[in-house]
């Protein structure tokens, strides 16, 4: 049987009613991945049975997902762990449309338009303070507070053509950026807050020694936070931990809280099944896969 004679039989499949036969043509749909979606997708448009939408819908969230795991895995198995590559791996999950080489460009050309304003002689704060210039002045990047129903806003490559997003997709420029430029911005370990922070260049490029923070940054708007200014913090927040040790995280643990705020996203689209999977992958880069 052809390929295409072999998708046809499974979409007549579909309306099957038993749940065994349902999950078994589920799995050769997933195992087909993205050629099998526009197929899907024409099926489920002209159908007028809710139930068979329903199923159709469950079968491309589960390819999304499914798609999703394989790429962070791979990403995960990878010694670099590339912001940059998150992102588009995220991206592509939330809107597969997206134009990654347009995005490739514009990153390219932030890129440069930072590099060109840096030197030697900086202090890390006229650093910081050059990234807000071209981010957030040039580029005009806007971050917004966290929105469930806004499914877009967790979304780096809709962020760079729309200008707006939440702190997720903002602060992966930051890192983006800074892991581009050779500086050493990172994720920081703060709870309850989608901080980054800049660490002593020296304790970062020996990673064996602990992380110096010299300040952090708040991706949602460019403003820079002392240490002091997060202790006090942390202390208005009761705290427990002693005493308050604050560091950088591995660029995992940026992309594992990204994703757990993405199923909290699919949950408030009511796509539960998809909430679940998002949380188990999110869950899975804190072990070996």
């Amino acid at each position: 049987m052809s390929k295409h004679s072999e998708i046809k039989a499974l979409l007549e499949l579909i309306e099957d009613p038993d749940q065994v036969v349902f999950e078994s043509i589920t799995q050769k749909f997933i195992d087909f991945g993205d050629e099998v979606v526009p197929a899907l997708e024409d099926y489920r448009y002209v159908s007028d049975d809710e139930e068979l939408v329903k199923k159709i819908t469950h079968i491309l969230s589960s390819i999304a997902v499914g798609k999703l795991e394989r790429a962070l895995e791979f990403w995960k198995s990878g010694e670099e762990h590339s912001t940059l590559e998150a992102s588009m791996i995220i991206s592509d999950y939330l809107n597969r449309e997206n134009d990654k080489n347009a995005f490739i460009q514009e990153i390219e050309k932030m890129r440069k338009s930072i590099w060109l304003e840096l030197n030697d002689y900086l202090t890390p704060l006229e650093e910081i303070n050059i990234f807000n210039k071209v981010i957030l002045g040039n580029y005009k990047l806007r971050g917004e507070d966290t929105q469930y129903e806004q499914p877009a806003h967790f979304d780096t490559m809709h962020l760079m053509e729309h200008k707006s997003g939440n702190t997720y997709p903002m602060a992966s420029i930051y890192l983006t950026m800074g892991e581009m430029l050779g500086l050493p911005i990172r994720p920081a370990n703060i709870p309850k807050q989608n901080l980054l922070c800049y660490v002593n260049e020296e304790a970062y490029i020996k990673e064996d020694e602990e992380d110096e923070v010299i300040f952090f940054i708040d991706p949602l708007n460019g403003q820079v936070y002392s240490v002091l200014d997060v202790e006090k913090y942390l202390k208005k927040i009761d705290y427990i931990p002693h005493p308050m040790t604050m560091k950088a995280s591995p660029t995992l643990d940026f992309v594992k809280n990204w994703l757990f705020e993405i199923a909290k996203m699919e949950k408030a689209s009511g796509r539960i099944h998809s909430q679940k999977e998002i949380n188990r992958i999110a869950g899975g880069l804190d072990s070996e896969w």
